[in-house]
């Protein structure tokens, strides 16, 4: 699947973005969000830059081919 739905925790958002801005350390689930968001930026599924914060998140499913 190209993409995660994922649940934001701390502010309780809800997204769909790539599956390369999910990352998996030490068992705990994080997700890496622009400080500027643009839809193009997901729908092209453009990498994350090392710059952004990540953010607890539960996935909630997949979504794509």
């Amino acid at each position: 699947m190209k993409f995660k739905i994922v649940l934001f925790i701390q502010d309780e958002m809800t997204a769909i973005v790539p599956k390369s801005w999910v990352h998996y350390i030490n068992g705990n689930t994080y997700g890496q969000w622009p400080k500027f968001y643009k839809a193009a930026a997901v729908k092209q599924c453009k990498s994350p830059d090392k710059n952004w914060d990540k953010f607890p998140v539960r996935i909630l499913g997949e979504a794509g081919m």
